[in-house]
């Protein structure tokens, strides 16, 4: 009886040993997760893509002259004289705003399913700045807006002058007010 007792005694110890260990390894994970928080905490919360006014920011990225605004992702393919950007939960709206304020055009084409800014321009109207062609088209089911900027500065391409573009801007800021 004794050496059934002792093992009995060890089989004991050893689950009591090994439920105190089981005990033992949830507490630790909650540490984790709080140390984890205030790391994050510490970091600070993600930036807005919009400043105080509501209004979209601008990002690093450019294409010729044109700023791109924050929350727009570059795409990786190679489209020839295209670039594309995808952003998600970006209303039209604003980021036709932020290119409003960016450059002008002479002519814009508009339906329920995109917006095309044809020969824009920086607002600076450089003369020797690129034209370019910027296409909004949002994507419904998934609440993507989709931009593609297209470099229009082949020998095909029939801007508007400056002069011309100038007086657009004109009659749109007329017309704005």
């Amino acid at each position: 009886m004794g050496r059934r007792s002792r093992v009995a005694g060890v089989g004991l110890l050893g689950g009591a040993l090994l439920l105190a260990a089981c005990k033992r390894a949830p507490d630790a994970q909650p540490e984790a997760a709080t140390r984890d928080k205030a790391q994050a905490s510490d970091a600070g919360p993600a930036e807005s893509i919009y400043d105080a006014q509501g209004r979209l920011k601008a990002s690093r990225e450019q294409v010729e002259w044109l700023e791109i605004p924050m929350g727009f992702q570059r795409k990786p393919q190679a489209y020839g004289r295209h670039v594309l950007f995808e952003a998600q939960n970006v209303p039209l709206e604003k980021a036709r705003a932020f290119f409003a304020a960016r450059m002008f055009t002479g002519e814009v084409l508009e339906t329920a399913q995109h917006v095309l800014y044809r020969a824009v321009l920086p607002l600076s109207a450089d003369e020797r700045a690129v034209r370019l062609h910027l296409e909004l088209t949002p994507r419904t089911f998934d609440n993507t807006l989709l931009l593609d900027i297209e470099r229009i500065s082949y020998d095909g391409a029939q801007p508007l002058s400056v002069d011309e573009a100038r007086q657009v801007l004109k009659r749109e800021q007329t017309r704005a007010e």
